[in-house]
């Protein structure tokens, strides 16, 4: 992940930057992930490669409990990642927010 990498989050929430600019910077925001989410597994990946060069498109799924209620979070995920020089360098994320919005309720 190149240092100077941007993030860019498809989706709203109160509170929640829609874009992230260097590798620190995501490391930051996500430091505090696992007090509200306990992720249990990642799977269902789909790698597709777009014929514009060096962008891939994976499709994934996530599994996992909201820390606070104790619900069950289940996701999916789309992420468009381009890359150069075997570095990532941007990375654009969509997920059903509903989802999300939903265990955390």
């Amino acid at each position: 992940m190149a240092p100077d990498a941007v993030f860019e989050f498809r989706y709203r929430f109160s509170g929640y930057p829609t874009k992230v600019v260097g590798r620190e910077a995501l490391v930051a925001l996500y430091a505090g992930y696992g007090d509200g989410m306990a992720l249990h597994g990642a799977d269902a990946l789909v790698v597709n490669i777009s014929q514009t060069p060096g962008v891939v498109i994976l499709e994934y799924e996530v599994q996992g409990n909201a820390v606070g209620s104790g619900k069950l979070y289940e996701n999916r995920f789309i992420s468009v990642v381009t890359i150069e020089d075997r570095t990532i360098v941007g990375w654009r994320d969509y997920m059903e927010s509903l989802a999300a919005m939903s265990s955390l309720t």
